[in-house]
């Protein structure tokens, strides 16, 4: 009789301690889940500055000078015909300009991401670069920024 009795107190400190180890487990996974959120959540929040379109990379683009957009746009054509319009150039050889980081240069679209990330991004786009056809004929300079519908503005326009 005694023995039948320990065999159900083993048995039931044994299941006691399986919910025990399986409620544990639970609340392990529930924390590392809770963890894992709260990083992600930190990890997309933390390009807050990098990411922004408004600001900083519009005032940089708008300040530069007529001189300063004849040069850019010159360097842009010069690496156009070099590269043959294909892809991404991977050695900048534009000019340093002052409150302007180029991101990336995509010589396919015959632009510079300046600000933004994903698809809100500050873009300055070339127009008419080495006789590529342009409904207006005109060479020029177009910042865009924002999601879509893009706001677009001609920084410089060639006479």
């Amino acid at each position: 009789m005694k023995a039948q009795g320990n065999q159900k107190t083993s048995k039931c400190l044994t299941m006691n301690i399986k919910n025990i180890n399986n409620s544990l487990s639970l609340r392990i996974i529930t924390t590392i889940r809770i963890v894992v959120i709260f990083l992600m959540c930190g990890i997309t929040t933390s390009c807050g500055d990098t990411c922004r379109v408004e600001g900083s990379p519009i005032k940089s683009a708008r300040s530069l000078s007529h001189e300063q957009l004849v040069k850019l746009y010159s360097a842009m054509e010069n690496m156009h015909a070099k590269y043959k319009g294909k892809g991404t150039a991977e050695t900048v050889e534009l000019p340093k300009l002052k409150g302007i980081n180029y991101k990336h240069i995509n010589l396919q679209y015959e632009s510079i991401v300046i600000g933004g990330c994903f698809d809100n991004k500050t873009i300055i786009k070339f127009i008419g670069l080495q006789g590529t056809p342009t409904k207006n004929k005109k060479r020029s300079i177009t910042l865009s920024w924002g999601e879509l519908p893009l706001k677009n503005e001609t920084l410089w326009e060639e006479m």
